[in-house]
């Protein structure tokens, strides 16, 4: 039976899908950019090949034909665009909300800073300011 999920639009989720060997293990920070038909799913992302990948490890009644399924376009915390079929969740995704983090590191030279937006960016968080108090 499919997983009832009724995106919000410009709402992230935490993702996660059946069968990880072929569709991944899911997505943490999904940006939802709305709902599209198989035509467009499919020139985004090869979602027949990866349904007819991922059927045998989906649940019994899962379509099998790729082009009765309903997806979704989402944008990842990395910034790229993805496609998924809501009968690939595992479960009902998990609705993210959102806020501002601050983190102060102390002993650190202007030098450090675009080590510190490096590191931010490459662990998915790539909305950032980074700056150092008394300096622009």
């Amino acid at each position: 039976m499919a997983i009832s999920f009724q995106p919000k639009l410009g709402a992230n989720y935490r993702i996660k899908f059946h069968a990880p060997a072929i569709l991944g293990t899911g997505i943490e920070n999904a940006k939802i950019i709305g709902v599209v038909s198989y035509e467009e799913a499919q020139r985004a992302v090869d979602v027949r090949g990866l349904h007819y990948g991922a059927l045998p490890n989906l649940p019994a009644g899962t379509p099998s034909n790729p082009a009765d399924l309903v997806y979704i376009k989402a944008t990842t915390s990395a910034g790229i665009q993805t496609v998924f079929a809501i009968d690939w969740l595992a479960s009902a995704p998990e609705e993210l909300s959102s806020g501002t983090a601050t983190v102060t590191v102390t002993n650190v030279s202007v030098a450090d800073l675009r080590i510190i937006r490096e590191v931010l960016i490459q662990a998915g968080y790539p909305n950032l300011t980074v700056s150092m108090a008394g300096k622009p």
